[in-house]
C-alpha cells in the first residue's frame, strides 16, 4: 500500500503582492490567488482525495476551501505545516530586509540550510518540524490520498529530504510557484516523487507572479526547474515518474 499526497503551494497571496516576508503573520489570497484555489477545484474534480490538511493560516485554508467543500472532507489544520517564523522580518518588505539585517539575509539569499532569520525560527528547525509531520501523516493514511497545503519554504524543505535525504542541500532548488502542485507518494518506508510543480499557477489570466516573471517566461522558469530535479534525482539514483 502506498499514500499519495498532493502538496500544494498557497495560492497566490496579499503578502506576495506587496513583497513582503508574510511567515506566521495571517494575510488573505489575493484576487489572482482566489482565481487559483477556483483552478484547484476544477483539477481535483476527478481525483480520489480521502483527507486534506493544511497549514492553519488563512492564505492556505483559502487555497484548498473550495476543494473541501467539493469533496465534503473537513480541512485538518496542522501548526506545523505553517511557513517559516520570521521574527523581525515579518511584515518586513524584501528589500528592506536586505538593508536591515543584512548578513542573515545573505544566508536566506545564498545558504537557506544555514539561514536563522533575526529572532525567528531556523530553517533546520522548520525542517524538521515540517518532514516529522509529513512522515506522520503519511503513516496515518496508507493506502490513501491526500492534499497538504503549506508554504514555499516548507515545501522547499520536503523536496530537498526527499531527493537528497536532508534538509542542506535546499540551496541547490528553486522555489515553486504560488499555487502549484507536487505529487508524492509513501510505501511505508520511503517517499518518492512523482510530479514537480504540476500545472503551476492554475490560471492562465497571470501577468506576473511573485517571482516578477510573465507567463512566457514563468513557463521557460518551470521548464529547468524540472530539468534541475530530473538531473539531480537521476544523480541520487531516484526516479521521477510522470503521469
Amino acid at each position: 500500500m502506498k499514500t499519495t499526497i498532493y502538496v500544494i503551494r498557497h495560492g497566490h497571496s496579499l503578502g506576495n503582492l506587496n513583497a513582503t516576508f508574510t511567515g506566521h503573520i495571517d494575510v488573505e489570497l489575493s484576487e489572482l490567488g482566489e482565481k487559483q484555489a477556483e483552478h484547484l477545484v476544477e483539477y481535483f474534480k476527478d481525483k480520489k482525495i480521502d483527507a486534506i490538511y493544511s497549514s492553519d493560516l488563512t492564505r492556505t485554508i483559502q487555497t484548498i476551501s473550495g476543494v473541501s467543500k467539493d469533496k465534503n472532507l473537513p480541512i485538518n489544520k496542522e501548526v506545523s505545516f505553517r511557513e517559516i517564523y520570521a521574527g523581525k522580518w515579518e511584515g518586513v518588505k524584501y528589500k528592506d530586509i536586505e538593508v536591515l539585517y543584512p548578513d542573515e539575509y545573505y544566508k536566506w539569499k545564498n545558504d537557506i540550510s544555514k539561514c536563522h532569520p533575526t529572532d525567528g525560527e531556523s530553517v533546520k528547525d522548520l525542517a524538521n518540524r515540517v518532514f516529522n509531520k509529513l512522515t506522520e501523516i503519511a503513516k496515518k493514511e496508507l493506502g490513501k490520498s491526500v492534499i497538504i497545503t503549506t508554504h514555499a519554504t516548507p515545501i522547499k524543505s520536503i523536496i530537498s529530504n526527499i531527493t537528497f535525504n536532508t534538509y542542506e542541500k535546499m540551496q541547490e532548488l528553486t522555489w515553486f510557484p504560488n499555487a502549484s502542485i507536487c505529487k508524492i507518494e509513501y510505501d511505508g518506508e520511503k517517499f518518492e516523487i512523482f510530479d514537480i510543480a504540476k500545472d503551476p499557477m492554475l490560471s492562465n489570466d497571470i501577468a506576473n507572479d511573485s517571482t516578477g516573471k510573465n507567463i512566457e517566461e514563468l513557463k521557460q522558469y518551470l521548464k529547468a526547474i524540472i530539468q534541475q530535479y530530473n538531473n539531480r534525482l537521476i544523480e541520487n539514483r531516484l526516479i521521477v515518474k510522470k503521469n
